[in-house]
This record gives C-alpha cells, sequence and structure tokens, in this order.
C-alpha cells in the first residue's frame, strides 16, 4: 500500500514510484523531408540506462524490428508509412511506459523546374542563366549537369544561388554549348531531388543589332548608333566605347527603352573606336559591338555641311549658301563639292 506525504507518493511492494517513472520523447523528422523514398530517423530521448525491452509502435501495433533501439530509421518512404508512431519501453521492474506520439505524413517529392532563356537569346556570344525552380527550402547542395557529366564553375560556367533557387551562367555561347542540361538538389538530411533533362541548342551565327550610317561618319557631322534587342523590352542597355562605358552627358545622348539608340553630336577623330551594348534580360543578356571610324574634315566636306544646314530653312537657305561660296569655286573643286553636296544630303534625307 502506497503511503502518500505532501503531494508524493511513494510506491512501496517493489513498486516504483511515480516520480522515478522517465518521461520518453519523440524527435520528429523536419516536414520538408517526409517525401516518398526519402530516409527519416525518429528518435527516442529519456531512455533510462537499463531497460528490459525497447519496442517501437504504429496506431498502437508493434513494429516486426529485429534489434529495435532507441532510433527508429524508415528507410525508402511510401504513403503505408504513414501514421502515428511511440516508443513503449519496458524497465526492469517490469513496468511500461510510453511516449507521446507522433504523426507523420508522406508527400510526393518536388518536382524541379528548369527555366531556360528564349531561343531568341541562345546564339554565339550570349550569355545567359538557367534557373533550377521549385526548390523545397534548407537546400544546402547543388549540382548541374550537362549530358550527366557533372559542371564545375569556370570562366565559362558559374554556378550559385539566387533569390533560393540554383542558377547556372552559360558564358559567351558557343556551338560546344549545346546540350542536355539538368539540376540535382540534396536536402541538408542526404535526400536528393533531380530535374528533367532540358535540352539547349546554340544558334550557329551572332545576330547583328547594332547599325549606323557609315556615310555619316565624318567630322562635325552627327553619329546615331541604333540597337535593335533579338527580344523586345530589355531590363537595361549600356553602351561602351573601348571596354569603358560611355556617360551620357554634354555631345552625346540615348534613345528609350524602346528604340535604345546613342547619339554623338559634332563628332571629332577622338569619337572614333569600338562601340559596344549590353542588352540585358532576367535572363542573361548580349552584347554588340562594330568599329567607328571618324573622316577627317575637308573643304568641300564643309561646304557639304553647308547644304545641310541650309535644307533645314528650306529652298531658300540652299540658295542663299549656293550665292555664298559658288562663286568661289574653280570648275574642278565646283564638280567636286557637288558630289559631296548630294551625297550628304541623300543620306540624310534617307536617314531622317
Amino acid at each position: 500500500m502506497g503511503v502518500c506525504v505532501t503531494k508524493t507518493c511513494t510506491c512501496v511492494n517493489n513498486q516504483v514510484g511515480s516520480e522515478d517513472i522517465p518521461s520518453l520523447k519523440l524527435q520528429k523528422p523536419s516536414e520538408d523531408i517526409l517525401y516518398n523514398g526519402a530516409t527519416v530517423k525518429i528518435e527516442c530521448n529519456g531512455i533510462p540506462p537499463e531497460i528490459e525491452e525497447i519496442q517501437w509502435l504504429r496506431y498502437g501495433r508493434p513494429l516486426p524490428l529485429e534489434h529495435p533501439s532507441a532510433v527508429l530509421t524508415l528507410s525508402d518512404l511510401k504513403t503505408e508509412n504513414e501514421g502515428a508512431y511511440m516508443c513503449e519501453v519496458t524497465l526492469k521492474s517490469g513496468t511500461k511506459i510510453k511516449s507521446d506520439a507522433v504523426v507523420l505524413k508522406i508527400k510526393d517529392p518536388p518536382i524541379l523546374e528548369l527555366k531556360i532563356p528564349p531561343d531568341e537569346i541562345l546564339i554565339k556570344g550570349a550569355t545567359v542563366t538557367i534557373l533550377c525552380q521549385s526548390i523545397p527550402k534548407k537546400q544546402h547542395k547543388m549540382k548541374w549537369f550537362k549530358n550527366k557529366k557533372e559542371i564545375t564553375s569556370t570562366s565559362k560556367h558559374s554556378i550559385g544561388w539566387l533569390d533560393d533557387c540554383p542558377f547556372l551562367r552559360l558564358c559567351n555561347l558557343e556551338s560546344s554549348d549545346k546540350g542536355e542540361y539538368s539540376c540535382e538538389v540534396t536536402h541538408q538530411a542526404g535526400f536528393k531531388w533531380t530535374s528533367e533533362e532540358v535540352m539547349i541548342n546554340i544558334k550557329d551565327c551572332t545576330t547583328e543589332i547594332l547599325s549606323v550610317h557609315k556615310e555619316l561618319c565624318f567630322e562635325g557631322a552627327t553619329l546615331v548608333i541604333k540597337c535593335r534587342p533579338p527580344i523586345p523590352h530589355p531590363n537595361e542597355v549600356i553602351w561602351y566605347k573601348n571596354n569603358t562605358e560611355i556617360v551620357k552627358k554634354g555631345r552625346i545622348s540615348e534613345g528609350t527603352s524602346e528604340d535604345p539608340s546613342i547619339c554623338i553630336s559634332k563628332l571629332t577623330h577622338h569619337d572614333a573606336g569600338i562601340y559596344k551594348c549590353r542588352i540585358s534580360y532576367d535572363f542573361g543578356w548580349i552584347e554588340g559591338s562594330l568599329k567607328v571610324d571618324v573622316e577627317v574634315q575637308d573643304t568641300e566636306r564643309n561646304h557639304a555641311n553647308e547644304f545641310l544646314d541650309a535644307k533645314k530653312s528650306g529652298v531658300s537657305g540652299i540658295m542663299g549658301t549656293v550665292t555664298d561660296f559658288v562663286s568661289n569655286l574653280t570648275p574642278g573643286k565646283f564638280m567636286m563639292v557637288s558630289a559631296k553636296i548630294f551625297q550628304v544630303l541623300n543620306v540624310h534625307m534617307y536617314h531622317t
């Protein structure tokens, strides 16, 4: 018979007192790894050092385990593994104690989706980014594969995370970049997900995205370099001259995002060089370049420019310009200036 003193009961006759019964607590596996095919563990904490027996129960029924221990390992999870699990321990005294139940609900694993750039930008020279989406949280490792061979970070390939999504960046695309790409993500618990393979084709020829009227590349003229993005509405267009970003001020202005261009007024020989623009999108960028040579101004070209300015004032302006300088020309010079005048006016009319 037990004797209770100040709310503390001590049991005699070889029975364990209530204060001596250990408390068992189960450590439930993380919800984000309870997927079909995963391997998870349920750990029972608080088991005393000397016990008679340990048993795992599912829905109150013993599981057929060869060597039960404090850790229950469930491999290759399936829907039939769902249920309420408990751990039951038999003490040396014969007393049985049970833990609280933990409930496992098994889900289908996520389907990883590769987001690839549009075909219009998969051309030689472009730099593109492939994203792996639908990634579960708490991922620690990821790998990229091309034709089932792992890709490592190099000057050609860049691998990392962007907004919790793995990305693969392919720089300066070449024909050799054609292939089947896939992504593998490993959970911190060791479980892996792999995306389907996606075929990427690279166009053999580059796209000319810059254009200029070379007839207007002479000192004093206004030069407009037009950009033709392969896909409308780019996020950003940056212009460079000899690999240095161009600052838009003074003689230099730019167009709109709908019609990207750069305009250089009053050309000088210092404006000659390699001009390049980088057109950026969410999925990568493409660059175009061209060489601009500025023709040194001469007397005949000066007269042609006067005609170009006079044209803006109409016929009366042109006739006034003719009267001003034709009387000073020799017959030979007159023929040379006339050719320049018609060349410039025709180009200007076409350009405008």
